[in-house]
């Protein structure tokens, strides 16, 4: 794992409750994975400053094999494309459906591309402008950073998607009260994150996928995510149960098998379960 300088990193009280004690839960290289005493909230402390995250963001080989274990996000298209497309069915089978879109991390837009038929107005922000221009052709609009970086004058929107976001925030409750202030009165937020104490952590532990350190900082469950919601003056209306399809390549890299060339194993995606706590948020009124 990648040193960092001192000065790139800072310690944190919890989060959520923002008590200091707290357990050794895991531990990789300068980083520790801990849970807290009070709440038992999970968290990377200490973590990365978040100005040096988005330089991570921002990086042109983010979304590429930058760290020798994430095969490229462009080689998981159909897979992820497969996910998503159920997303949007369980959307529209739940009446979610709304004409404006807005999705925060749009990556190479593959959530977009489904949505497209969807939504009359779709807008989307991505910290990275290599990921931008894959997207543009599935959005109206595209802005360069984070939730902060939306003009602020636009139209509020009828759903905003937050797909593998809310374990890289910072500031999570903060983040969640500017969604909200972003949605139509009858909106809803669609918030898909790692679960934490799912069957896959508890079988592979420090070997979890959702371990990608140092982005990842934020580890939920559904009480957790409940809690910060009911902060942001939000509720959970919904949980989605759905499969994460994985190439099967992916899978076997994970299991510390690495094909060194192309074969027909590339062709299969694997469906999963209990992968992601996928939740549906409307405003409390």
């Amino acid at each position: 794992m990648k040193k960092f300088h001192p000065e790139c990193m800072e310690k944190t009280p919890c989060p959520l409750c923002c008590a200091e004690e707290e357990f050794l839960l895991h531990k990789f290289g300068d980083f520790c994975v801990v849970q807290c005493k009070k709440c038992n909230f999970v968290h990377l402390n200490p973590r990365l400053k978040e100005e040096y995250s988005i330089d991570f963001y921002k990086a042109s080989d983010y979304f590429n094999d930058y760290d020798g274990n994430y095969f490229g996000y462009e080689s998981q298209k159909r897979a992820l494309k497969k996910t998503f497309k159920n997303l949007i069915n369980k959307l529209k089978k739940n009446t979610l459906i709304g004409p404006r879109l807005l999705e925060i991390g749009v990556a190479y837009g593959f959530f977009l591309s489904e949505a497209r038929p969807y939504f009359s107005y779709i807008a989307g922000t991505d910290y990275s402008q290599e990921a931008l221009d894959k997207a543009k052709n599935y959005a109206n609009e595209l802005w360069l950073g984070g939730l902060d970086d939306i003009p602020e004058k636009i139209e509020a929107f009828d759903l905003i998607v937050l797909i593998g976001v809310l374990e890289h925030v910072y500031k999570p409750l903060e983040f969640l009260e500017k969604c909200k202030n972003s949605l139509k009165e009858e909106g809803n937020i669609l918030i898909s994150v790692p679960k934490f104490n799912s069957i896959w952590y508890k079988i592979l532990r420090d070997k979890w996928p959702s371990f990608k350190i140092p982005e990842h900082i934020h580890y939920f469950t559904k009480d957790h995510l409940e809690e910060f919601s009911k902060e942001a003056n939000l509720k959970i209306i919904k949980i989605f149960y759905h499969p994460h399809y994985f190439p099967f390549n992916v899978i076997l890299s994970k299991l510390g098998i690495n094909l060194k060339q192309k074969t027909y194993l590339n062709r299969i995606d694997m469906p999963f379960y209990d992968v992601m706590l996928t939740v549906v948020l409307k405003k409390i009124k």
